[in-house]
């Protein structure tokens, strides 16, 4: 039995393939074989009689291994877990306004000169520090001079204390409200901070009157408070006042103010959304403070069965982050159950904002790899755009979590075993064919090449063949790479319709990170201005720069060939 120390060495190697070669049994001449590849290239119809086998994508181990370090969440635990943030936030949030809010009750009762006794406020509510910059609210409302307690003064003063006293009942109710239709089967028990209201209605009918109730109770708080702070200072003015508050809305409101407003979420299924993307899109433009938490169990991109696959193929994904983004003022955020850290700090700044935000999740709950392969193979990536961020400072939108951002693919490590000598490493991308081949439904569309023709040099990498030039095209059919139970290392021809597929993923991909900017973090050094006196210098070093590009590119071409032979070596 190996030692704790060397098993844990043991798993962290990653694992070793081996290279299948020819056998001589394909039963396919040359011309009969590419015939037959070629017409699976075009219309991804496997030939007729054609025996599936038992083969799983190459980076099946590979992401399993990087995912291993990664703790995932179920769905239900998620929510677990934005209950606890809600809940801490908030309170702090709450205590913070109570003190105040004491403050301002104390002295309301003052200025009535009550004479009874009742019970301390303080003992009641459980007070911290301020929280809202009152400070600066002067410079919203005009200041007058004092006056004496009259009917109208002392009638308006029993009506904002009588509010402040409700208010604070608000703030020690629930932290937050939660709607959902009953299909999506969120838990009240997982939720214990908040109110929890399952539609049994189409869900987006009844949003709009419930959040325009809630605020409407929330703006009558910070009335109150604003009012009770302008008589305690003894600046309220009635001819002036009266019609400011009159027609007081949401719009007035400050940033402090419209942090104490509880989360308003709105729990959806993707497929839904998608379906009523006007009522959506309406509902985004109010500006209203709704958080949309949309679920997408969809891993892979389902097909239409309307469509021919030669049509859909060219058809672009249709994209609920950047259709949410195209409205400017919504904090959005994409991500999946997998890295918790991202996850967490993603849905707690969108809770946060005092404006409309969404949170989209890929999820699987039986499977974490596939949540985590689906965002490293750009299918589905996370993404971060803040609204309110300082353009100057740097882009609204962040990829912030994705996998080796800077690249196409991101890349991971093979180990091939020849059984000739030492085995050979290679860094090989992970592409979103290679995704899917990490469904057994998926890998069933395929067609695994015989062995015997692995040498032709029209067989390309798929990475490779995304990478070209259509006119070096011609002729050629991309392969990725399967593997089965015993390690042993397969070429899959991919049809076109994959290929299209990927290369929509792939536009998608370079887009974000157009918009991101991420490669503008890499910057090449200025090259020196050329002046007479260095002239003779600067000839001299490009002729020996010239030189050392030219062994280099000799040299990486030999390691190329070299390696290729290795992964094509027809024995």
């Amino acid at each position: 039995m190996l030692s704790e120390e060397v098993q844990i060495e043991k798993e962290a190697q990653s694992p070793v393939f081996t290279i299948k070669t020819g056998t001589g049994e394909a039963g396919l001449s040359p011309s009969q074989f590419w015939e037959q590849l070629r017409h699976y290239y075009r219309t991804a119809s496997l030939p007729k009689g054609y025996k599936h086998q038992k083969l799983v994508s190459v980076f099946q181990s590979v992401l399993g291994k990087e995912v291993a370090g990664k703790t995932a969440i179920g769905s239900q635990s998620f929510f677990q877990i934005l209950d606890e943030e809600v809940a801490e936030y908030q309170t702090h949030i709450n205590e913070l306004f109570k003190q105040k809010s004491n403050d301002l009750i104390t002295a309301l009762q003052e200025l009535l000169q009550v004479n009874e006794s009742p019970q301390s406020i303080g003992e009641v509510y459980d007070f911290a520090a301020e929280v809202i910059a009152f400070d600066k609210l002067s410079g919203l409302i005009p200041e007058t001079e004092g006056k004496q307690l009259t009917k109208s003064r002392s009638k308006r003063l029993v009506s904002v204390l009588e509010k402040l006293q409700q208010g604070l009942k608000y703030l020690e109710g629930e932290m937050a409200t939660v709607i959902s239709a009953e299909t999506t089967k969120v838990d009240a028990k997982v939720l214990s901070h908040c109110q929890v209201i399952s539609s049994k209605d189409d869900l987006f009918s009844g949003i709009e009157q419930s959040i325009l109730e809630q605020i409407a109770q929330f703006i009558e708080l910070i009335k109150a408070f604003r009012v009770a702070t302008l008589e305690v200072d003894n600046t309220y003015k009635e001819d002036i006042h009266n019609d400011y508050f009159e027609h007081f809305s949401w719009y007035q409101l400050t940033s402090e103010e419209r942090q104490l407003f509880h989360p308003f979420i709105v729990v959806a299924e993707h497929e839904y959304v998608v379906k009523r993307l006007d009522v959506y899109s309406r509902l985004l433009s109010t500006n209203w403070p709704i958080n949309f938490f949309i679920l997408n169990s969809q891993v892979t991109s389902p097909a239409d069965e309307k469509v021919s696959w030669e049509d859909a193929a060219h058809r672009y994904r249709q994209e609920l982050s950047m259709f949410t983004i195209a409205h400017r003022n919504v904090y959005t955020f994409q991500s999946t159950l997998v890295n918790r850290d991202v996850l967490l700090k993603g849905t707690r700044s969108c809770f946060q904002s005092t404006g409309p935000a969404m949170v989209h999740i890929l999820y699987d709950e039986k499977d974490k790899l596939i949540s985590n392969a689906g965002t490293a193979s750009r299918y589905f990536p996370i993404i971060n755009y803040d609204p309110g961020a300082d353009p100057k400072a740097g882009p609204r939108l962040g990829l912030e979590g994705n996998d080796q951002p800077i690249k196409d693919w991101p890349e991971y490590e093979l180990v091939i075993d020849e059984g000739i000598g030492d085995s050979t490493s290679l860094q090989l991308p992970f592409t979103y064919a290679d995704y899917k081949a990490l469904f057994p439904a998926k890998v069933n569309e395929l067609l695994i090449i015989p062995t015997d023709f692995y040498s032709d040099p029209h067989l390309i990498a798929l990475h490779e063949y995304l990478a070209l030039d259509t006119v070096k095209l011609i002729g050629k059919v991309p392969f990725i790479l399967l593997t089965d139970k015993d390690g042993n290392l397969f070429k899959a021809a991919v049809p076109n319709v994959w290929v299209v597929s990927c290369q929509e993923r792939l536009d998608f991909w370079q887009f974000l990170r157009e918009m991101a900017r991420v490669e503008g973090e890499i910057k090449e050094a200025e090259e020196p201005k050329a002046t007479p006196d260095n002239n003779l210098v600067a000839a001299l070093r490009q002729k020996h720069e010239q030189e050392i590009r030219l062994l280099k590119d000799n040299a990486v071409k030999q390691a190329a060939e070299k390696l290729l032979g290795v992964l094509l070596r027809d024995k």
